[in-house]
């Protein structure tokens, strides 16, 4: 039986919402896709991150994620491959800006495959996510119960605060680009973005 208290419930809550807020490859993409004014692109982003965070938890609780972390060649494939996608995925954005407002209606089902793709390649590609699990999820692992149990337990706790989270950032960049409107805006800040994703990208490299 996993053990709680309030306290330490709500420690895990303040200290995994910081963490899911922290700019970081996660957030600029789900900003990138709220600048849309599509809901369901922003929706579809985040349901490609939960799935890879879902992934990332469960390898933590396996002790596969440890294996990754401990061998040199699988967490530098994991890494440069990961910068690799997000300077990609930035400079996609950057170029993708200004001609993307005019085809967002055209193969509406295929976009939305496309963005949760690269919700979910954006994370699963981030050693950042991978070592995040490792280093702060043991933290509320007490020894009343197994530890793959309980880590699923407070993974999935985790989950939940990133659809929190995530979920309040592209409301907000889709209230935005509502409020203020005019195209040049929106493309000024998808190419903000885009520059975002590529900084993440060195700062990847620096894991």
């Amino acid at each position: 039986m996993i053990m709680l208290n309030p306290e330490k419930i709500a420690l895990f809550i303040v200290l995994a919402t910081i963490l899911c807020a922290a700019p970081g490859p996660t957030m600029f993409f789900t900003i990138s896709q709220g600048l849309t004014k599509v809901r369901a692109r922003a929706v579809a982003g985040i349901c490609g991150t939960v799935s890879a965070n879902s992934i990332w938890v469960l390898s933590s609780a396996l002790g596969i994620g440890v294996i990754i972390r401990d061998s040199n060649l699988l967490f530098s494939i994991l890494q440069y491959s990961g910068a690799a996608y997000l300077l990609y995925l930035g400079i996609s954005t950057i170029v993708k800006a200004k001609e993307e407002n005019h085809q967002l209606a055209v193969n509406k089902s295929s976009t939305l495959i496309s963005v949760y793709r690269q919700g979910f390649l954006t994370t699963m590609t981030n050693p950042k996510a991978l070592l995040c699990h490792l280093s702060f999820l043991p933290q509320f692992v007490g020894d009343s119960t197994s530890f793959a149990l309980e880590t699923l337990f407070w993974g999935l706790g985790f989950i939940c605060i990133i659809i929190v989270v995530m979920g309040c950032y592209a409301i907000l960049a889709n209230r935005l680009a509502h409020h203020v409107g005019s195209q040049k805006f929106q493309v000024n800040s998808k190419r903000v973005v885009g520059l975002g994703l590529i900084s993440a990208s060195f700062a990847v490299i620096k894991t």
